[in-house]
């Protein structure tokens, strides 16, 4: 699951070995920026890397009246906090996408209290390595030239999460091309630019050939809404029902992709062994389940997954 960050699920799958034999694998996942019932389309990136990093700030606690006997780790953090905005603006180039978000800003024990400690917590998204290890040296750099100036020492932890997804042309091609010969050119859109969320669908990509596509699910007036975990529209219970993203649709879909019912297994693991607990189990799905234990005429062995996520909490 890629709300695991930064093992998530693939890792454990590609480790595995079961997967070792596979020529392609596709994903899907729901997305709230797109019409109901299209499916989204991109080859090369469509999803950034993800990266996570807490910074601890200690300065030295004294009496709010009296803040030159002290170190004030609230100045420190937020400094840093402004500074770090830079480094989008000015270091990266403007053709290429990146995002530095601070999601937690913890210091201080008392409003009248200089306080001595200064928690960050964030993330960084990237959709290349230059620009990703650029951005984690620059903070890096960026800390120590605070802490040099105030007098003040700092931790940082800087956790590499999933690389970006990239598609691969073929594949994606082979996706678009299904999805037009079943719903029309009306009923696929073409991505034009990269998501900024992450999906450890990524590590799968980089090991094989194939592509992630994305499947609408937003009505007229939900265009504007947030995404999943922010959105109260179009939910029951946590997750999205089959029977609000179009299953027969998605059967037919991902059966075109492998029509030869009597082949011998897809992989080794049982299909009833992984867990579809975003989806109901109806007749189509059963249907489904059955499609993945076989063989596609694409290449020497496809592996299908249908990925009803609802939440991107975590990463």
């Amino acid at each position: 699951a890629e709300e695991l960050s930064p093992i998530g699920g693939s890792k454990g799958m590609l480790e595995s070995g079961y997967l070792d034999d596979i020529g392609a694998i596709y994903g899907l996942h729901v997305w709230p920026d797109l019409p109901h019932g299209k499916i989204g389309v991109k080859s090369g990136p469509l999803m950034a890397a993800t990266d996570h990093f807490t910074i601890t700030i200690h300065g030295k606690t004294a009496h709010g009246a009296k803040p030159n006997q002290g170190i004030d780790a609230v100045v420190l953090g937020a400094q840093f906090v402004m500074a770090a905005q830079t480094i989008v603006s000015r270091k990266v180039d403007p053709l290429d996408n990146a995002v530095v978000t601070f999601g937690i800003f913890n210091a201080g024990t008392r409003y009248n209290i200089i306080a001595g400690e200064c928690v960050l917590d964030g993330t960084v998204r990237t959709l290349n390595e230059e620009t990703r290890d650029m951005i984690e040296d620059c903070m890096r750099k960026l800390l120590d030239g605070i802490c040099l100036q105030s007098g003040a020492t700092a931790d940082i932890v800087y956790g590499r999460g999933y690389p970006a997804l990239v598609n691969h042309e073929k594949d994606t091609a082979l996706i678009r091309k299904t999805a037009v010969s079943l719903f029309g050119e009306d009923g696929v859109v073409d991505v034009k630019n990269p998501a900024m969320p992450a999906e450890d669908f990524s590590f799968y990509l980089k090991e094989k050939e194939g592509a992630f596509v994305w499947l609408g699910t937003a009505t007229r007036h939900e265009l504007t809404t947030t995404m999943h975990h922010l959105s109260p529209l179009s939910r029951r219970k946590g997750h999205i029902t089959v029977r609000s993203v179009g299953c027969q649709d998605l059967v037919r879909f991902f059966a075109l992709l492998r029509i030869k019912p009597h082949a011998p297994p897809l992989v080794r693991v049982p299909v009833n062994s992984f867990e579809f607990h975003s989806c109901e189990r109806t007749p189509q799905v059963e249907y489904l389940l059955r499609l993945l234990r076989h063989r596609s005429p694409y290449g020497p062995r496809h592996l299908v997954f249908i990925v009803y996520g609802v939440d991107y909490q975590g990463i």
